[in-house]
């Protein structure tokens, strides 16, 4: 499986990435510096194939955290987001 590459659809929001069934999305809330992941949708045919965690994991990687002008927390509540593997917990994100 190649992931797509993760991108910011603040209008909504959310972080999209395209898959070979269709559009994968990350609904958040940003409070103060804590992005709050709360729901991810991967298309049913894909589903337990990966792009769940590739969908996260690009999420983080979009999030501007630890950066001098732009720090911030991540709090999952998403059952799914909220599993996150041993490279989430590594990187100093709670999640």
């Amino acid at each position: 499986m190649k992931a797509s590459p993760v991108r910011h659809n603040a209008a909504q929001n959310r972080f999209e990435m395209d898959t070979p069934a269709g559009l994968a999305v990350a609904d958040y809330r940003l409070e103060g510096n804590v992005l709050t992941i709360y729901h991810t949708e991967v298309p049913m045919p894909l589903r337990g194939r990966g792009y769940g965690y590739h969908l996260v994991r690009g999420t983080l990687e979009e999030v501007p955290c630890g950066s001098t002008s732009n720090s911030c927390r991540n709090a999952g509540s998403c059952g799914r987001s909220s599993t996150g593997g041993p490279s989430f917990r590594s990187a100093g994100l709670r999640i």
